[in-house]
């Protein structure tokens, strides 16, 4: 199951940053994330396609540990979606920012919501 969840991550985000030269922008992100809802509901069109790149996306860049060292501690029962849903409104109150790499405005977005304590 891990391999296939490995499998289709690389498919979406080949499609999300391999379509030019460049890394993904905060702009794509948010076109991605803008269908993603906080209830369990399902979209059964396009946005349902872009919130799973959305989701997958943040996924990728938590996995990959693009956030490192301790400024981020999850919660045990936190979930992508969660991640997903702080990156979204992140992205949604910082319009000024879209133009940044992804990775880092999913960084920063993760850090700002959830910090370690001290």
């Amino acid at each position: 199951m891990q391999n296939l969840k490995i499998v289709v991550l690389a498919i979406l985000l080949n499609g999300l940053v391999c379509s030019n030269a460049s890394a993904a922008s905060g702009n794509e992100l948010n076109g991605y994330c803008e269908g993603l809802n906080g209830g369990d509901d399902v979209p059964r069109d396009q946005s349902a396609v872009d919130s799973v790149k959305c989701m997958y996306y943040v996924e990728g860049v938590i996995d990959a540990n693009v956030l490192g060292g301790r400024d981020v501690c999850f919660p045990e029962d936190f979930t992508y979606r969660q991640a997903a849903l702080i990156v979204k409104k992140y992205l949604e109150d910082h319009p000024e920012k879209l133009q940044l790499r992804a990775s880092l405005l999913v960084k920063e977005a993760l850090k700002k919501a959830i910090r370690c304590p001290r």
